[in-house]
């Protein structure tokens, strides 16, 4: 069997704690891989309860990422640790000076790649060609600004992204370095759109393949009081425990430890109620269950 993959972890998933509280966890459940959370906190949303995507302890600002990123990258290698991404929630390159802002971050704390962001996918029937040709426009410009910099851009195959699956995400890296762009492998919002076949989802992405997000989504329990006027059930579901996962998580981590067996798993655990931590040490010990069965 081969060796497991590294695993490591996003900051969003760790909102109640502070840069060295999310160090100390990572070292203790023996994750090498951690990826930065650089964005603003909305004022409004300031002295709420820690939220994944609301206010977070570690307040850590594309700007602050710039101006401290080596410090901080000295205080995770350290650790043992490496810092390897980051995921800014508008890293899209329409403007170029707050792009580069992104990639001053990424470079400073000695990261491998910077995760961007695509135009969402429009709603009702659309012009595909136009709009893939737009978003490869966009991409390519992206990877111009990029070029001055050691980082590579990475798309996430997202839910209402234009990388919604493998195959749709591989037209836009076609043509591409794998070396300089690639693709996030995130098991729960492959989950969230449906069933698809494993082989072919991990085959498609193929080269550019770089690193997966690891947690769950399932649309089992959906409330059935949730129905459209005609009587018929909405689409939804929920984040959940890997276990929970809609995908078997086995057989996908086990066909992308196949194509790409020294790539990150970097866990995210959404399940909601519970405290960051808590879910780390769950997800943790799920994902080593997947990879080091008992013999």
């Amino acid at each position: 069997m081969p060796d497991s993959p590294p695993l490591g972890v996003t900051a969003v998933m760790l909102p109640e704690l502070d840069f060295d509280q999310q160090v100390q966890l990572c070292v203790e459940l023996g994750l090498t891989h951690y990826v930065f959370r650089p964005r603003e906190i909305p004022d409004a949303r300031r002295g709420e309860p820690y939220s994944n995507w609301g206010n977070h302890a570690f307040d850590l600002t594309p700007r602050r990422l710039a101006d401290e990123g080596s410090t901080l990258a000295d205080r995770l290698e350290a650790a043992g640790l490496v810092p390897f991404g980051t995921v800014p929630r508008d890293a899209d390159g329409r403007d170029p000076d707050r792009f580069r802002l992104h990639l001053d971050g990424a470079a400073a704390a000695r990261c491998r790649n910077v995760r961007v962001a695509l135009p969402p996918l429009p709603q009702g029937v659309f012009d595909w060609a136009a709009y893939l040709d737009d978003t490869r426009d966009r991409l390519a410009r992206m990877l111009e600004l990029a070029a001055a910099y050691p980082l590579k851009l990475v798309i996430e195959m997202h839910a209402g992204s234009p990388a919604v699956d493998a195959a749709a995400a591989r037209q836009l890296c076609d043509g591409s370095d794998p070396d300089r762009l690639g693709l996030i492998f995130d098991l729960p919002n492959l989950s969230r759109e449906g069933i698809r076949h494993a082989g072919l989802t991990v085959s498609a992405a193929g080269p550019y393949l770089d690193h997966a997000h690891v947690g769950g989504f399932t649309h089992q329990h959906h409330p059935a009081a949730q129905r459209d006027d005609a009587g018929f059930a909405l689409s939804g579901g929920r984040m959940c425990r890997l276990e929970d996962n809609d995908l078997h998580p086995p057989t996908w981590l086990a066909l992308f430890r196949d194509l790409h067996p020294a790539a990150p798993l970097i866990l995210e655990d959404y399940t909601p109620d519970i405290p960051g931590a808590d879910r780390l040490r769950a997800t943790t010990a799920a994902t080593r269950r997947v990879l080091e069965p008992p013999q």
